[in-house]
């Protein structure tokens, strides 16, 4: 089997959310991951408590097991980063890694599979691949249909930063029903990557499938089972 490219594990993974303007609701949801030569099914599931909110997805076969986590804060709608951790069993893959940020000092550090600190400008708000997913549904929900946003460059610190466009509004079927999808675009002036987000605007904005396609290799991740939401 070949191993999935790092990027590409992390960006289709992290892809449920339901958040409105004034709280973040719980919800736990079954994903499903299909590329050529890598098929995996977890668990994604939001948590809040005195210390934050976490975003987590956890998914294993007879082949490995993985684990991701977001914790963030949620000031004014916006997303305030702490800490995003990856783990992947067995460990010869050496996949393992730990991002923290420390708003204090505006430096955001890397262990683990790639070691860095970058330092931040006071004026970006970066995100990690995980909880970037919010800003996209937060600002999709508010009728935002352009934007950018800043992730952090897992293999060697800093950021780059991503165009999201809503290209286009369609019917799409989940459980037998029938929703609309906005379809929202995500591009990088610096690479020939595509990756599509199908958002269902009635069942709080969540994700119904990512589909993540570059030179003709198309890789899809698809909602199979909302256990919970709200």
């Amino acid at each position: 089997m070949k191993i999935m490219t790092y990027k590409k594990i992390f960006i289709l993974f992290f892809i449920c959310f339901y958040i409105n303007s004034n709280e973040v609701s719980f919800y736990s949801a079954k994903y499903n991951f299909q590329s050529d030569d890598f098929s995996v099914t977890g668990v994604r599931e939001f948590l809040t408590n005195e210390n934050g909110h976490e975003l987590k997805f956890n998914a294993s076969n007879l082949i490995a097991t993985l684990g991701f986590s977001s914790k963030f804060d949620l000031e004014n709608e916006e997303v305030i980063s702490k800490n995003y951790d990856i783990n992947i069993k067995p460990k010869f893959l050496n996949r393992d890694q730990t991002v923290t940020f420390n708003n204090e000092s505006k430096t955001v550090s890397s262990v683990g599979r790639n070691t860095w600190t970058s330092n931040v400008e006071n004026s970006i708000n970066l995100l990690d691949p995980l909880n970037a997913q919010i800003m996209i549904r937060s600002n999709i929900s508010k009728g935002i249909g352009s934007f950018k946003l800043n992730i952090i460059n897992m293999r060697k610190g800093g950021y780059e930063q991503y165009l999201f466009n809503l290209i286009a509004t369609e019917k799409c079927e989940f459980d037998g029903e029938e929703y609309q999808c906005h379809i929202v675009e995500r591009t990088n002036k610096d690479s020939k990557r595509v990756i599509n987000y199908f958002i269902i605007k009635d069942l709080g904005y969540i994700f119904l499938k990512i589909t993540d396609e570059e030179e003709g290799v198309i890789n899809k991740l698809e909602l199979k089972e909302l256990l919970s939401l709200g």
